[in-house]
């Protein structure tokens, strides 16, 4: 019963549906977002975390088409230097630096 009043509210404003799949982000920013937007208004220089760079490198393959699946997230993240500690399909892998390839 929710869908169809929500949906006429927006149509009769003109507002997007927030479940439309073409307005979905890659990444939901959550509390970071609040923590650097506050740092901006104080004009302090923000820099990418570890996590944006990664994210970002790992967009570019898959535009590329160079990324299609896991197995090729993995190597992709192998040949920038970074090696996985999880190697479990169902827990969320955690990438660091390899000893010796200047990463920390």
């Amino acid at each position: 019963m929710f869908d169809p009043v929500s949906d006429a509210f927006n149509h009769e404003h003109g507002l997007g549906r927030p479940d439309d799949p073409a307005r979905a982000r890659v990444e939901q920013p959550g509390h970071r977002a609040v923590i650097e937007a506050a740092r901006l208004r104080a004009g302090l220089r923000l820099e990418a975390s570890p996590r944006d760079l990664i994210r970002d490198y790992l967009l570019q393959r898959v535009e590329h088409d160079t990324v299609r699946n896991r197995a090729d997230v993995v190597s992709a993240l192998q040949e920038a230097g970074l090696r996985c500690r999880a190697r479990a399909r169902t827990t969320s892998p955690r990438w660091t630096p390899r000893p010796g390839t200047g990463g920390g």
